[in-house]
């Protein structure tokens, strides 16, 4: 069975590595989009726990869409997709497609998400990878993300700097949210932007499964 699993993992990130990148990341929105390996150890993990088969997902702030594609081969009965930037939805709309997949992607702010009909704890998992806040002027944007999962999801999958790892627990126990389990990951950001000085940088990153 180990090894059953461990095969359809492994698929699961060569599916994901084939996903387009985003041709122009924009800074201001930190997009740093998740590796195929991390991504499909993070959606793994959940379809173990029975949080993906048969259930309604949210990927917020999706990028491209990374953990819906994932999501969705994993057997979710319904994905949605959420993010501000056109450009990335239609490149994980493209992909999907190509995939058959049936998912959808909603463009919008994370502010703003009754544009989709949400409500409280009308999705069953959630899964996010916010902005760190090294770029962003606003430095929040990861309390915005945790307070909006956790007020739409039962179940939510969230990445945060590893540093940060004790005001997150705080501020999850503070939005009535419980740490269920942490998992770390060393996180490589590529040279995406003029201001990078190296071509790889790594970052701990801390996994939180939470119950809201």
């Amino acid at each position: 069975m180990e090894r059953l699993f461990n095969m359809k993992k492994q698929y699961l990130e060569i599916v994901l590595q084939k996903l387009p990148p985003h041709p122009a990341p924009m800074v201001k929105l930190e997009q740093y989009f998740t590796p195929a390996n991390i991504a499909a150890d993070i959606l793994f993990s959940a379809y173990i726990e029975e949080d993906i088969s048969d259930k309604v997902i949210l990927d917020l702030g999706c990028g491209t869409g990374i953990f819906a594609i994932g999501a969705k081969l994993l057997g979710a009965r319904e994905v949605l997709a959420v993010d501000i930037d056109s450009t990335g939805l239609v490149i994980g709309e493209g992909y999907a497609k190509a995939l058959s997949l049936d998912i959808n992607f909603l463009e919008g702010d994370i502010n703003e998400l009754e544009i989709g009909n949400f409500t409280e704890n009308s999705i069953d998992t959630v899964f996010q990878n916010p902005p760190f806040g090294a770029q962003r002027s606003d430095k929040g944007a990861d309390r915005i993300f945790l307070k909006q999962a956790i007020s739409v999801g039962k179940t939510i999958y969230s990445l945060h700097l590893t540093k940060t790892e004790e005001f997150v627990e705080l501020l999850i126990d503070k939005l009535g949210g419980s740490v269920l389990w942490k998992k770390t990951y060393l996180f490589p950001i590529g040279h995406a932007f003029s201001f990078h000085t190296k071509k790889i940088v790594n970052y701990n990153v801390t996994l939180f499964k939470i119950k809201a």
